[in-house]
């Protein structure tokens, strides 16, 4: 079940909509369409000289999501008309976040339209948000971060072994699992921290036998972003506190990385200087519908 719908308009101002309390925010959700899968485009070659065609490929289309509000004496009918005006401009950017018993996502798009019913004897408004990115995003994203220098310093402690304990080992062959939660493959953002040089430093998704690869030196301080996911794939090098694309240093052999759904065992490596680097991959799950 919706708990509540909270908008955040182009100003980055919000407007949380509670179901079960309207009086909070002066419109009663009347009913919101577009939250489900939708339709998927297919694209089939017809046979030349048989019955039936050859599936090729498929895609989403943009989303459109239709809210139908009724507006309350708040302190009257028409503060609230245009308090709608004020938080759903016309073909200003919006994002709508959604907490459900199950899940706190959130889909950006772009307002269409905003129609009121100002005559009606129960007033209220028609918005459509149409959404570039069908998906839906959790607001929270989860991090993981690994090295080959792993930590073996705790506190409080006691040594009475002879000869002691170890306060850090380094582990040559450091492999993690990335848990992918979403109804689709999801791309991820991934950081790479250098406290030393680092030549050529890649990074591996073993459960799918990809990698992504660059053909750099790193030096002490710098630190490398890479995006994989659907319409934001880039690569910058920050150096000195200057960002520069770094795009064209991509090997021959890379492979924009995806996770598949469950878990992706993800590992990196370099020609030399592997222990003076730190990864950090930030996944961000998406979904279909709601």
């Amino acid at each position: 079940m919706i708990e509540s719908v909270t908008v955040i308009n182009y100003k980055n101002e919000e407007l949380e909509m509670v179901l079960r309390n309207p009086n909070s925010s002066g419109f009663i959700i009347k009913n919101i369409k577009g939250l489900g899968p939708g339709d998927a485009d297919l694209n089939f070659s017809e046979h030349a000289s048989a019955d039936g065609g050859m599936f090729n490929s498929a895609r989403l289309g943009v989303r459109d999501i239709t809210l139908n509000l009724v507006f309350l004496f708040d302190p009257t009918i028409e503060d609230v008309r245009l308090r709608s005006y004020h938080y759903f401009r016309l073909k200003k950017s919006v994002r709508l976040v959604f907490k459900t018993d199950n899940r706190h996502v959130y889909i950006d798009g772009v307002v269409k339209k905003n129609d009121p019913s100002i005559f009606d004897s129960q007033e209220g408004c028609q918005i459509v948000v149409r959404c570039g990115d069908p998906y839906f995003k959790d607001v929270d994203s989860h991090m993981y971060s690994f090295s080959n220098v792993l930590d073996r310093f705790k506190f409080e402690f006691a040594i009475e072994e002879t000869p002691g304990i170890p306060v850090s080992e380094i582990d040559t062959n450091i492999a993690i699992p990335i848990y992918n939660n979403s109804d689709e493959e999801v791309g991820v953002k991934i950081k790479i921290v250098a406290s030393g040089e680092i030549v050529n430093p890649a990074i591996y998704n073993i459960t799918t036998n990809e990698n992504f690869s660059l053909d750099i030196t790193l030096a002490d301080g710098d630190y490398v972003e890479i995006d994989t996911r659907r319409g934001t794939k880039s690569v910058y090098l920050t150096r000195s506190g200057t960002k520069s694309n770094i795009i064209n240093n991509m090997t021959l052999d890379s492979e924009w990385l995806y996770l598949v759904g469950g878990d992706n065992i993800f590992s990196y490596d370099a020609t030399s200087g592997i222990l003076n680097g730190h990864v950090i991959v930030e996944v961000t799950s998406i979904y279909g519908g709601i």
